[in-house]
Parts: structure tokens; C-alpha cells; sequence
């Protein structure tokens, strides 16, 4: 074997450049103290360097040696030579495929996932029209699916079983792995389908038919468990809608048949919510949206932290690498890559009845259920983006800005982003990707009504007060200034625009800089719509310590909620762009 070279002439140039820039080619009597330390320091650092790329080459050659020796040509005796495909696919068969069920066996999960994955790209590359090549590809998908089953990766387990599926229909090891999938979800009614037709071709396969008593032993306790909690379903589903688009799969929380308040008994919902009403019923709901195959699309109750920046990608990768060893080291079970990441925790969402800017499947959806019920609903595409179409019209950030999820691709958003990125447009398969029904789990977490100041009463401006202030103290008027804290924020999302702790301003005088009260008083924008929301709330008195809400369904334009924070943006977007916001404000100290 020889080396080459080359490179190091390269490597040598650049360390001596580096040297030049430093300062490190003095001789060492000219050199200062600080100057020899940070040569001492640089000297320790290169030799270890020099060490650990010593010693990753040599395991490199160590591992080649290794795999060179337990190679033999045996597998060679009947092979084309002079045929490109025969070679490849029956290496594949006999050297790779094997060398991954080895590794397996032996617990190193990675090897095993390096070689069959290996073996995939290699099938691509000859086609699956070469004699074999299906059924080499069928059971190396249905290893990586045995494979990610015992590192509890169900969704990839999912995608790679169904992948052999679509080769062959009737394959057994694909079905039972899958079904073992839809088991963890509890998603019965679809593993009892790949049971069932896993049996059907192959009846002599007794853990199958031990796995199919179990789920429907489950659906059997599930239809009892929504026995008598107020929703009747058929085959634990129930159509709420004339054409079928959206469907109660079941009910995991049966939600308050009495609750303290007698307004939010069920049925609680009224259609004159609907029209000028004077008041109007903003629902607080938390959402969890998966695809039909399980991935989870959006959450209100958390959200992980996606690296934004390719460097920030490769160190986790890097991290990720290196936990994976140690865990084969260790024998233990393979992390997600969801381990890696930071999460943090997110509001529920919130929109009035009958809201326009909110999914018409939600928010029928929500209509459905009990005050604290938790169920889960199937939801196809015409009550999802169809569905708000109109009011956002051509303008889709307002829709972003209000915090209203996009479920165009059965991928999350931010995954797609970043798959933009290493993929070619047509590896993307966008076609493929498109969302046409979700899985929706809701949960009922509260119900308020709102004033409706809207001209109209049309639902455009609402105002509630949670609380008065005490009456005890300075009555809030026209002139007085006030400490007090404000956040404007998504309608839907309740993601803060624009919020200040401990501002100081004057009542009335709102749509100019004030300051904050703290040591350094650093100035800030009061928007003038703070203002207005305290001048309409006018049919209570309100005291110091009031706290109020509002949502507009056309806040403020960005120069409008804060001109230095809008200074970036197109003239015509930071007059015009008015997104859908919610508003808080706590008034806590009245100063003069």
C-alpha cells in the first residue's frame, strides 16, 4: 500500500503562513514571555493533534486489514466478471448484506446500519429490474427495519417497511415489523390490517397470531373505555361533518361533565357567536398534529430546537457519532436523534369561535368536546389550508406571523428546510411529500368570553379584562404615568412580536419612546395601540394592578409596533403587513 503525500506541501505552506501571522518564527531568544508560553502552548496542541490523526489513521488500516482478511473469494465462484450488475448485486448478497447481519448480531447497530444502507445505494445504482435485485432490496429494507425497531426509531422502521411493502405486498417479515410500529402508537386498526394480511398469506405464523388477539383484545378496550363519556362513535369513529373531511378517532380524556362554571356545560357552543353577538368565546387549546404514519408535525405542549447554522448541524452530528459508540461499547440501545436536541416548552394555541384565520378542522373540532377533554381527530385537506386561503389571502407571513402551523408537507417545515439544503430538487420528491390527511390530538384547556368592539361586531377587535385592578388603589386616567409591562404577540401562537417588562409611560401619550424602570433606564417604543385598548375597556373602572387582553385580527404594521425594529424591513411591508395579534397588558404601579 502506498501513501500519498501531497497534501502535506499544502499543510506545510499553510503552517508556515500561520507561523508568519503569529509571530512563531522568531528564534526563541527574541521572543517575550507571553510570546514563548503561547509557542509552548501551540507545540502541545500540535502534537496532540499529530497524535489523535496518528491513531485514527491507523485504526482506518486496522480496519481494512480486518475486513481484507475475513474476505475470501468463495463468493466469487459463479460471477460475471465482465458484468458490471452481476458483480455488484451478488457482493451485495453475499458479502455486505451478511457482513451487516454479523455486526448486528454481535450489537454494533452502526456497522449494521453502515453496511446495509451501503447495500441500498449499491442496488440503486444497478436498478431493480437486474434478476434479484427486488428481493435483495425488500430484505435489506426489512433488516434496517428490524434494526430501528431495536433502537426504538419507529418512525424509520415505518418508512423502511413500507418501502419493502411497496416491492412486495405479502412480504411477511415487512408486515409483522410494521405492525409491531402501529402497535406503539396504538395505532390498532392498522396493525390489525397487516396481521391480518400477513396471516392470510402466511397462517402458520403463531407470534402473528398472538399479536393480533393483543390489538384486538386493545381496540375491544378501547371501544369500551369511550363507553359513556358523551361522544358516540361508530367503529370508534365518528364522521362531524357531512362530507367525511374531518372524523373523532377516539377520546383520551373525557373532559368535565359539571364544570364550576355553568356556561361551559355541554353543549356550550352557540351559533350567535357566530353572528354580531356582543360578546364572542375565545377557546385556549393545546395541538398536537402527526402524520397519518406517526411523525409529529406541530406541538403546542414543546419544540425542539433544530440547529440553525451548518456548523451547528456538524457538531451535533460529531456528538452524536461519538454517544453512539460509547452506547454499542456499553451495549445499550440507541438514542434519537430528538436526544440531542434542546426543547423548550410553548403556550396553547387560542382563537375564537368561528375564527377565520385558524383551520376550519380545528376549530370544528374543538366545538365537538367537553371543557378539559383530550381526543384525537383525523383531518383531511379541505379543512386545512383551503380553509383559510381566502382571509390570508396571497399574504402567507401573515399566517406565520400569527403562529398558524403549515401542513402542506407530511414533513416538518424546518426539516424541509434543511433537507433543501444537502438534497437536489427532484431527490426532494416534494409530490411525494404532500400532506392530505393529519392526525390531530386536542385538548379543551379553557373557554373565555370576549367583548366584541369590532364595528359590526364582526370578530375583528376583541377586549377582555381578567382583572380590574384593586379598587382600593389610583383609578387609571387620562395623564397618569404608570409602570407597567405589555407583550403584543402571534394571535395563534401567543410568540411574542414585541414585549417590555417594567415600562414607564403616560396614559394617553402612547406612540412615542419612553423608558424602562430599572438602573440604566434604556428607552424603549410604547405602541400606540396599548392605548387604545386601555381607553376602550371602558365599561369597568380600571385600578392599578389591571391586566387586559385584546386580539386584533389587523394588529399593528411594523413600524407601528416598534420603528427601530422595522428600519430593515421594505417600505411597503413595514406600513401595510398587519398579522393577526393578541395583546397583554398589566398595569401594576401608578406613579403620579
Amino acid at each position: 500500500m502506498s501513501v500519498d503525500y501531497s497534501k502535506w506541501t499544502k499543510l506545510l505552506a499553510e503552517d508556515d503562513k500561520q507561523e508568519e501571522e503569529t509571530g512563531c518564527d522568531k528564534e526563541w531568544s527574541e521572543m517575550t514571555a507571553e510570546e514563548r508560553l503561547a509557542t509552548l502552548k501551540r507545540a502541545d496542541d500540535e502534537e496532540a493533534k499529530v497524535r489523535a490523526n496518528r491513531e485514527a489513521h491507523e485504526e482506518y488500516l486496522r480496519r481494512i486489514n480486518q475486513d481484507v482478511q475475513q474476505t475470501d473469494d468463495s463468493w466469487m465462484h459463479d460471477v460475471d466478471l465482465d458484468s458490471y450488475e452481476d458483480f455488484t448485486i451478488k457482493r451485495t448478497w453475499r458479502v455486505v448484506k451478511v457482513r451487516g447481519a454479523d455486526f448486528f448480531k454481535r450489537g454494533q447497530l452502526q456497522m449494521a446500519e453502515q453496511q446495509w444502507l451501503g447495500g441500498l445505494l449499491l442496488v440503486h445504482k444497478v436498478g431493480l429490474n437486474w434478476p434479484t435485485s427486488t428481493d435483495l432490496y425488500v430484505q435489506l429494507k426489512c433488516n434496517l427495519a428490524q434494526l430501528y425497531i431495536k433502537q426504538q426509531r419507529w418512525l424509520e422502521a415505518k418508512r423502511v417497511a413500507s418501502a419493502a411493502l411497496e416491492q412486495d405486498p405479502h412480504c411477511e417479515k415487512a408486515l409483522y415489523r410494521r405492525s409491531l410500529v402501529h402497535i406503539t402508537f396504538a395505532d390498532w386498526a392498522e396493525a390489525r390490517h397487516d396481521l391480518e394480511q400477513l396471516l392470510a398469506a402466511f397462517p402458520g405464523n403463531a407470534e402473528a397470531g398472538r399479536k393480533l388477539q393483543e390489538v384486538k383484545q386493545a381496540l375491544r378496550e378501547k371501544t369500551d373505555k369511550l363507553k359513556g363519556v358523551g361522544v358516540k362513535l361508530s367503529n370508534a369513529m365518528e364522521d362531524m361533518t357531512s362530507d367525511g373531511t374531518l372524523r373523532k378517532l377516539c377520546v383520551l380524556i373525557p373532559g368535565e361533565a359539571e364544570p364550576a362554571d355553568e356556561r361551559w356545560i355541554w353543549p356550550w357552543g352557540t351559533e350567535e357567536w357566530l353572528g354580531p353577538s356582543r360578546e364572542k368565546a375565545v377557546l385556549t387549546v393545546h395541538v398536537v398534529v402527526r402524520s397519518v404514519g406517526g411523525e409529529e408535525l406541530f406541538s403546542t405542549r414543546q419544540r425542539v430546537r433544530l440547529p440553525e447554522t451548518p456548523e451547528e448541524r456538524d457538531s451535533i452530528r460529531l456528538k452524536m457519532q461519538e454517544v453512539a459508540e460509547l452506547d454499542d461499547r456499553a451495549g445499550k440501545a440507541q438514542r434519537s436523534p430528538m436526544d440531542f436536541y434542546d426543547q423548550e416548552e410553548l403556550r396553547p394555541m387560542r382563537w375564537r369561535f368561528g375564527d377565520p384565520m385558524v383551520y376550519a378542522g380545528f376549530d370544528l373540532a374543538a366545538r365537538s368536546m367537553k371543557l378539559g377533554e383530550k381526543a384525537v381527530f383525523e383531518i383531511d385537506q379541505p379543512l386545512l389550508e383551503p380553509s383559510v386561503s381566502d382571509f390570508y389571502g396571497q399574504d402567507g407571513g401573515a399566517a406565520r406571523v400569527a403562529g398558524l402551523p403549515n401542513f402542506k408537507h407530511h414533513i416538518q417545515e424546518n426539516k424541509l428546510n434543511l433537507l433543501s439544503e444537502e438534497l437536489p430538487e427532484w431527490e426532494l420528491e416534494l409530490e411525494a411529500k404532500i400532506q392530505r390527511t393529519v392526525r390531530a390530538e386536542l385538548h379543551l384547556v379553557d373557554i373565555e368570553l370576549f367583548r366584541d368592539l369590532s364595528p359590526g361586531r364582526t370578530g375583528e377587535y376583541l377586549v377582555h379584562i381578567p382583572c380590574a385592578g384593586n379598587t382600593r388603589k389610583k383609578l387609571l386616567q387620562q395623564g397618569l404615568k404608570v409602570v407597567g409591562n405589555f407583550i403584543i404577540a402571534g394571535a395563534l401562537s401567543g410568540q411574542a412580536l414585541y414585549s417590555v417588562q417594567n415600562a414607564v409611560w403616560v396614559l394617553g401619550e402612547e406612540g412615542q419612546e419612553s423608558y424602562i424602570d430599572r438602573p440604566g433606564q434604556r428607552t424603549v417604543w410604547i405602541p400606540r395601540c396599548l392605548g387604545q385598548v386601555i381607553h376602550d375597556a371602558s365599561w369597568v373602572a380600571l385600578h392599578e394592578g389591571a391586566k387586559l387582553e385584546a386580539r386584533l385580527q389587523a394588529g399593528p404594521a411594523p413600524m407601528e409596533l416598534n420603528p427601530k425594529m422595522a428600519r430593515d424591513l421594505h417600505w411597503k411591508r413595514a406600513w401595510s403587513h398587519r398579522p393577526p395579534v393578541a395583546i397583554g397588558i398589566e398595569i401594576h404601579t401608578v406613579l403620579s
